[in-house]
């Protein structure tokens, strides 16, 4: 959720999200899970496949979504609370666990079957995530407040200090963040990099999210390390519209507040070339003559420098107003 990096900072990888997210096959799913090369239906030379265990079987019957053969795997002395196989994943998958696992695919009846089992709902993998984060992130609502009534913290933190409410903001369901602020998480805790529940949601362009974040509270004006707020962040997002920008307006954002290099929410929008986004701000009462640090720029002159139809026609928009 950096400047450079505005896409989720997701440390899952591209290997499971590939093969889990995009869905891949099942059998090169599993074959990830327990270790194998892939290289034909026993590996390459030399490199045996690993046999079945009650451990690999658990996995398995998650990856599956398959609660029946969660509940076998279990009967037949799985560990619970076990992580993935020896030699299973990247370090980076390090640590994760079967409800993990099973919230990050969204299967409720392999979470309900977990937790019934006795699954910790506070382990976390090598990143600091719990399961309740992979649940708000990835697995939905059901998920969420399944592992919340079993006391999974809502307010639990990955390494890079994400918190649930932060991933349901920025790539959740609506639901998941309102189980998640009425189970008491804390609207405006910040990450590293000093960013919000709510700059996650405006970026996400999400307005029954950026809406719910309100009417818990969520303070409009703080910034992140980079002097963004949600409402800079919205006017800039290609997945936000205009509404969003409004409602952050009303709420009282300020609309000339600059981030670090002076840079304004209308210069941004108009950057973006967004006449709705820039006309909405204009409406706010946002100056057109203030000007960045680093190059002197009016917005006028931000949207000029796209050189093309768009960009000209918010000149032509801004050039017309005087103050």
């Amino acid at each position: 959720m950096s400047r450079t990096n505005q896409s989720d900072r997701s440390t899952l990888g591209l290997t499971m999200r590939a093969m889990v997210l995009l869905g891949l096959a099942a059998a090169l799913v599993i074959a990830f899970l327990m270790g194998r090369e892939l290289g034909g239906a026993d590996g390459p030379p030399g490199n045996a496949a690993r046999a079945a265990t009650p451990a690999t079987g658990l996995f398995e019957a998650v990856v599956r979504k398959d609660a029946a053969g969660v509940k076998a795997a279990l009967a037949s002395g799985a560990d619970v609370n076990g992580t993935l196989p020896e030699g299973a994943a990247p370090a980076s998958r390090a640590g994760m666990t079967a409800l993990m696992v099973a919230c990050f695919e969204g299967s409720e009846g392999c979470v309900a079957a977990l937790l019934d089992a006795g699954a910790r709902t506070d382990a976390r993998a090598a990143d600091g995530r719990t399961a309740l984060i992979f649940a708000a992130g990835w697995g939905g609502a059901g998920c969420v407040e399944r592992l919340l009534a079993k006391g999974a913290a809502p307010d639990a933190r990955a390494a890079d200090g994400m918190t649930a409410l932060m991933f349901a903001a920025a790539r959740g369901d609506v639901e998941s963040v309102r189980a998640l602020l009425s189970a008491g998480a804390r609207v405006d805790e910040r990450n590293k990099w000093r960013q919000t529940a709510l700059m996650a949601a405006a970026r996400n362009g999400s307005i029954e999210k950026v809406g719910a974040l309100l009417e818990a509270g969520a303070s409009v004006d703080l910034a992140d390390q980079f002097g963004d707020t949600a409402l800079s962040i919205a006017a800039s997002s290609t997945y936000a519209d205009d509404a969003v920008v409004r409602t952050l307006l009303r709420a009282g954002s300020a609309p000339d507040q600059a981030d670090n290099d002076g840079v304004t929410a209308l210069m941004k929008a108009a950057e973006a070339g967004d006449e709705a986004k820039v006309a909405a701000l204009l409406d706010a009462g946002a100056s057109v003559t203030l000007k960045d640090r680093a190059n002197g720029w009016t917005a006028r002159d931000w949207a000029a420098k796209r050189d093309d139809e768009q960009g000209r026609a918010v000149a032509e928009m801004l050039g017309r107003i005087g103050r």
